[in-house]
């Protein structure tokens, strides 16, 4: 049987990335264009806006520097509003109902709009920014899969998600959304390897026995913890080595938690000057400089700049973190892996050296003697550290959303 190729959309709160494996045994690895804001080149800003007065739409790096105001509407942070577990509207009230009470129905909730954004921003990725990436449409034949939190995967939006790219033209034979968590903990354990046995299986002992982070570590009872930090969520999983490599780690356990930077950006703003706070919001472009002044970019933190003092700015950090760890204890505790030897910490959040550094602190406390982790991560002189690549740091979901194991 011929397998199809693999495409994964990671839909991430501030930016989107997508992987491609175009054979089986081909590496998964993710599109760039040189367009993109970040340095590899492979973040797509997950922004749309609307000319009021037109109707017409852009999205990605066209929307990125864009301000709201009486004739541009900018959309930036749709997916917390779109994956809202207490969200109140349930999205079948847009079905077979006129243009004009559609219309109202969306100006009037946020989770409505969301919708009509993420079904927008979707059908662009299908029509422009993939053609784009990868210089062609032979997309179109592969399987796609989109990433989405754990606690999306029993919501009837799973379905309408999967409507919404049926009818777009992304193609499945099977399901096609899938655990975030998951797909990362998968990425980062396989670094994106497919392989394949002499009877066309996948092949779990070359895909998952010399990687980085597995060579050192494969040995019956241990257990790796992944925690990814992303705008939107933070995701939990456990890799098990007690079990059988061919189960692909799908019975494992994996979590997602709705606590992002985007909760963090919420409580320091709290703290910023109302004039700002709304500089901060305007554009997604704006709020990326926001990031780099608060946390530190080349030249250092400056909190001064949007009237917070470093004292605030770290004691808000230090809050985010301890809710993480918070969620990290009840997940363990309720798992309870046999042996927890090493963690992962990729994500856009762990780019934050604040985060980042602190998370490693309390994890290397757990008697967990090696960390991967962004490079600029501190460890002790005792403990271990290993640098994780820029894409898996940030695009592990999309690189394991292509795995082999998934194939249909």
């Amino acid at each position: 049987m011929t397998i199809p190729p693999s495409l994964c959309i990671d839909l991430g709160a501030s930016f989107t990335k997508i992987a491609y494996r175009d054979r089986p045994d081909a590496t998964s690895r993710l599109l760039q264009d040189n367009d993109l804001p970040d340095d590899q080149h492979f973040c797509i800003p997950s922004v749309a806006a609307r000319n009021v007065a037109r109707d017409v739409w852009v999205f990605g790096v066209e929307a990125m520097d864009l301000k709201s105001g009486s004739r541009v509407e900018v959309f930036q942070n749709w997916k917390a509003q779109l994956f809202d577990p207490d969200r109140e509207v349930t999205f079948d009230v847009l079905d077979d109902i006129p243009d004009e009470v559609r219309k109202v129905l969306l100006e009037g909730d946020p989770a409505l709009r969301a919708l009509d954004v993420a079904t927008r921003f979707l059908a662009w990725l299908h029509d422009e920014q993939l053609p784009a990436m990868l210089g062609s449409t032979d997309f179109r034949d592969a399987q796609v899969q989109l990433c989405v939190p754990d606690f999306v995967l029993d919501d009837p939006l799973a379905m309408r998600l999967e409507g919404i790219l049926r009818d777009i033209g992304f193609r499945n034979a099977s399901t096609y959304t899938l655990s975030e968590p998951k797909a990362n903990l998968i990425g980062v354990l396989t670094e994106g390897a497919n392989a394949l046995t002499r009877n066309g299986r996948p092949n779990p002992a070359v895909m998952f026995g010399d990687t980085t982070v597995l060579k050192r570590l494969a040995h019956p009872g241990q257990a790796v913890l992944l925690v990814d930090v992303g705008a939107f969520t933070t995701d939990f999983a456990l890799a098990g080595f007690s079990q059988e490599l061919d189960a692909g780690f799908a019975q494992d356990p994996s979590h997602s938690m709705a606590h992002g930077i985007r909760k963090l950006d919420e409580w320091l703003l709290a703290d910023a000057p109302d004039l700002d706070r709304e500089r901060v919001e305007a554009s997604a472009a704006e709020r990326e400089h926001f990031h780099a002044t608060i946390h530190g970019g080349i030249a250092g933190p400056r909190p001064e700049e949007f009237g917070l003092t470093q004292p605030v700015v770290d004691e808000t950090v230090g809050r985010f973190t301890q809710a993480i760890l918070d969620g990290i204890e009840t997940f363990v505790n309720q798992h309870e892996p046999e042996g927890l030897v090493a963690a992962v910490l990729t994500g856009g959040g762990s780019n934050i050296r604040g985060i980042a550094n602190r998370l490693a602190r309390a994890l290397y406390e757990r008697d967990i003697a090696t960390l991967h982790a962004p490079k600029d991560t501190d460890a002790p002189l005792d403990r271990v550290m290993y640098g994780l690549r820029p894409e898996l740091v940030r695009g592990a979901s999309a690189i394991g959303g292509c795995s082999i194991l998934y194939r249909s």
